[in-house]
């Protein structure tokens, strides 16, 4: 899946698109890799087998490549959201998409950073077997917009989250490398001519067959009973996550042994990261091990 980056917390909110479609168990994200250093949160989407990306390509291609095999290897299905933007909407991402766009004679967008395309085609070219389709998300808020975590913690929330989905079957995808290039440009143009159009009317505009096709799925679910089952869904995680955390933080603040377990399991984790590159560089290096 690939999508426009307007708000640091894009991502979260995809969250409910995978679990509205029962794939969140195997959703890995693309990230810049300074968010790997992030206390805990780094640690846990390095468990979770997210990927991460230092925006060398020298490096990352190398990176990329045993990830791709690691991929193919675990069996699993596939399920990855990657933002070919590299930033969000705010902060000097604009400023440099803008600067690029003039100095390559390109359109300057408003709602869109111009996407950059290397991660996109390798990804695509080395997965292709094994992908069903590439998923185009678009995502609008057409009334405030939250920019980061530290606004949800103190209790602001975006009243309404737009999704616009647009399934590409791999038997439609180009093969050759600049040609995936060339696609994801003029995917991007097109995207920024749905979002001006959405922030004019309100609404993503449907074509007539996919209007149909909406309709036709409205009668054929109970949409108040799915969104109950995902609303209660969600419900029980946030709680998990709640109780988890009091739980732990009281084990900790209370007895001994919790507490040695966090230090000798905070002290592996520095080990791992200063010698291996981190818990994720650890699992491919045995995956690449156990295949050889």
């Amino acid at each position: 899946m690939i999508g426009n980056h307007r708000t640091e917390l894009d991502w979260a909110y995809s969250w409910m698109i995978y679990t509205r479609f029962g794939m969140l168990e195997h959703f890995k994200l693309v990230l810049k890799d300074s968010l790997r250093h992030v206390p805990i949160w780094g640690y846990v989407c390095q468990a979770c087998g997210y990927l991460f990306v230092k925006r060398n390509w020298q490096e990352d291609q190398l990176l990329l490549a045993k990830h791709c095999k690691h991929l193919k290897q675990s069996g699993a299905p596939i399920q990855l959201l990657l933002f070919p933007e590299g930033a969000d909407l705010e902060g000097s991402g604009k400023a440099k998409s803008d600067a690029y766009a003039k100095a390559n004679n390109l359109p300057i967008y408003e709602h869109l950073l111009h996407p950059r395309t290397s991660g996109f085609t390798y990804l695509v070219s080395h997965l292709n077997d094994h992908l069903d389709c590439v998923v185009d998300m678009t995502v609008a808020y057409p009334k405030n917009i939250v920019y980061s975590f530290k606004e949800i913690f103190l209790g602001n929330f975006p009243e309404e989250i737009h999704f616009h989905l647009k399934r590409h079957p791999m038997s439609t995808m180009p093969d050759d490398a600049k040609e995936l290039s060339a696609w994801l440009k003029s995917d991007w143009e097109h995207k920024e001519t749905r979002l001006a159009q959405f922030y004019r009317s309100g609404s993503f505009e449907l074509p007539t067959d996919a209007q149909s096709q909406a309709k036709q799925i409205h009668k054929a679910i109970d949409i108040g009973a799915l969104n109950l089952v995902v609303h209660h869904r969600l419900f029980y995680v946030a709680l998990f996550w709640v109780l988890f955390t009091l739980a732990t933080s009281f084990a900790i603040l209370t007895t001994w042994y919790v507490r040695w377990y966090v230090v000798l399991m905070s002290l592996a984790n520095l080990l791992i990261e200063h010698h291996l590159g981190g818990l994720l560089h650890l699992e491919l290096q045995l995956a690449e091990t156990a295949t050889a």
